[in-house]
């Protein structure tokens, strides 16, 4: 389409439009990689903390690794008082009779996804 529309006149091409249409196809992209890095992530990072051939200084690592993603996921959604108080009910109904299951790992996913993009940024980027 740019071809034609160059061909025409050069007034005629959307530069704009074309530029954004870039930044979209660079941010489907940045978007897929996070996606692929947080997979994996989460099955590895899962895997090595219940794995016992997994060495005692790479699990101590994976530890801290996710608790300061899981910390900062949960500082986050103390900060919404909506889905703080969601979450307080949920764990209640939980804890007495395991049937929101779903729902609470929804809610906590919500905002561990958006951490780890923050944290772990400098790996997925390179992913």
């Amino acid at each position: 389409m740019s071809q034609v529309a160059y061909a025409i006149g050069p007034s005629l091409h959307d530069w704009e439009r074309e530029k954004w249409e870039k930044q979209d196809i660079e941010k489907e992209i940045e978007e897929s990689r996070f996606e692929s890095y947080y997979t994996a992530w989460r099955s590895c990072n899962y895997t090595d903390l219940g794995c016992v051939f997994t060495r005692p200084e790479k699990r101590e690592s994976v530890k801290e690794e996710v608790a300061s993603v899981v910390s900062l996921a949960m500082s986050n959604l103390e900060w919404n008082s909506v889905d703080s108080e969601r979450l307080n009910v949920l764990l209640f109904q939980f804890i007495c009779s395991e049937d929101h299951t779903q729902e609470v790992k929804e809610l906590l996913e919500k905002y561990i996804k958006p951490a780890c993009h923050e944290l772990m940024k400098e790996h997925w980027q390179n992913w």
